[in-house]
């Protein structure tokens, strides 16, 4: 199988969208695997004798590959001084007539060293280019992709700079599971044009080394502009501004999808330089570490419209809650009474800048008098939401922003009906991660909220911890070692 008609014509879209490129759908092939790709690449292309050039350490199978396809593997070792990458010179020696293929694993796998513009580009001066007569470039870009070689190298490579020798250049890009590869005509015949294929897929299996690698998989390949969030800039709630809740959206450390998409917590991990965000020098990292989750508050309250000398419920005082408490009460809201089960988060929201506590479960208590204009769920409890309902005002709003049970969940239709109440979904959130940064630098009182701090030898109990609300609300783990 290839592929369906429709995705080789949406891959060919993409390319042409995001690269510039223009494909033919012979020039578009959708694998089962980057092995698989690879091997119909070399079956194609070799003949008895041929030479392929394989930086070592290198994926086992790339020789037994070359050998089952009658060529002769050619190793050429690349030290740990030279950041196990191949060099011009190495190249250069490498070199022969009978060289038909040079394989360029980036990031390597198995040391995750990644080759930069400008190194690739020397490997293509012209000492290198006269010994080579009729070579491919094999970039197999294995779980970790765009990200890691950038845009620049993408387009310097479509334009033949790194061995100057058009319609050379096969890259493989790989998604664990569910891969798209571009290898040109496989069936012999025609030159493999070389096209960059990262399109979004099914994602599971082989995941058991992100860990320990990477962090990322191969999910880096669907990455654009992303702040914490994966995403594909084709769908149209991305082309509309709303990448938090595109189809094609994968948030770093999300269990929203199966198999989970990995996160941070890794020895190393690689993201688009987009990602990145330097931290104002007055913002100290215990602070700093509440980017992500404050994040989804400013969406939250976005989500409610103006919040200005509103009087606005919270119900579920957890860290989100908490967080939503001192982003409505910075945005102008005259009051925010909050609710919760227990009373330490209750003292935690207090703290955030709540007007009011309740406990849940005491209709005598004051804060319940007057009804409210607008309340945003933050529990995920079926009781938190029944509350907001018949709370707010008629015509007011209720933000949905704790994830409920799995199923169905009871809802107060008939009120919403007749009071035209307003539900709105709030999901995560995108461009609010700047807006956060530069309140937790402004001194938004959030402090209270992260409650306890562990070493990293001690992480199975600050897990456990962190699993009990009566106590803990956010848990850090420390790993500067200090």
């Amino acid at each position: 199988m290839n592929g369906t008609p429709e995705l080789r014509a949406a891959i060919a879209g993409k390319l042409r969208v995001r690269h510039g490129l223009e494909c033919t759908d012979a020039q578009i092939t959708v694998g089962g695997g980057a092995k698989q790709v690879v091997f119909l690449a070399l079956m194609a292309t070799l003949d008895e004798g041929d030479e392929v050039i394989v930086p070592a350490p290198y994926w086992v199978s790339y020789p037994d590959m070359v050998c089952a396809n009658d060529g002769t593997p050619v190793i050429v070792d690349c030290p740990e001084t030279d950041g196990f990458k191949l060099t011009p010179e190495r190249l250069g020696a490498a070199l022969t007539a009978r060289t038909r293929w040079v394989v360029l694993n980036t990031p390597g796998n198995p040391t995750g060293s990644a080759y930069t513009v400008g190194e690739v580009s020397k490997s293509g001066s012209p000492t290198v280019r006269s010994r080579m007569v009729s070579p491919w470039l094999l970039s197999v870009r294995t779980r970790c992709a765009a990200a890691v070689l950038g845009e620049g190298l993408i387009r310097r490579t479509r334009a033949a700079v790194v061995l100057g020798r058009p319609g050379r250049l096969v890259i493989v890009s790989a998604l664990p599971a569910f891969e798209v590869q571009s290898a040109g005509d496989l069936e012999g015949g025609q030159d493999l044009d070389m096209a960059d294929v990262d399109v979004p897929g099914r994602v599971d299996g082989e995941l058991d080394g992100v860990r320990d690698v990477l962090g990322l998989e191969g999910l880096v390949a669907v990455v654009e502009v992303p702040l914490g969030l994966l995403h594909v800039a084709e769908q149209p709630e991305c082309a509309a501004g709303r990448r938090n809740i595109c189809a094609g959206t994968r948030y770093l450390g999300s269990a929203a999808r199966t198999p989970h998409v990995q996160g941070g917590f890794a020895q190393r991990v690689t993201v688009p330089a987009a990602q990145i965000r330097p931290l104002p020098p007055e913002l100290a990292l215990r602070r700093a570490v509440l980017a992500e989750p404050l994040s989804v508050a400013p969406h939250a309250v976005h989500r409610a419209g103006d919040v200005t000398g509103k009087r606005v419920l919270v119900t579920g005082a957890g860290p989100i809650g908490c967080l939503v408490t001192a982003v409505l009460r910075h945005k102008g809201a005259a009051e925010v009474v909050v609710s919760d089960l227990l009373d330490t988060p209750l003292r935690i929201a207090a703290a955030a800048g709540a007007t009011a506590t309740l406990r849940v479960g005491d209709p005598d208590d004051g804060a319940w008098t007057d009804p409210f204009d607008i309340a945003v769920e933050a529990s995920g409890a079926p009781a938190g939401l029944r509350a907001c309902v018949e709370r707010v005002r008629r015509g007011g709003t209720v933000v949905l922003l704790g994830l409920l049970p799995p199923g169905e969940v009871p809802l107060l239709g008939n009120i919403a009906v007749t009071r035209e109440l307003e539900l709105r979904g709030a999901f995560r959130f995108d461009a609010e991660f700047d807006e956060a940064i530069g309140l937790l630098a402004r001194g938004l009182p959030v402090d209270a909220v992260v409650t306890h701090t562990f070493p990293l030898t001690e992480a199975r109990a600050a897990f456990d911890l962190a699993h009990d609300r009566a106590v803990a609300s956010k848990v850090l783990l420390d790993l500067t070692g200090t």
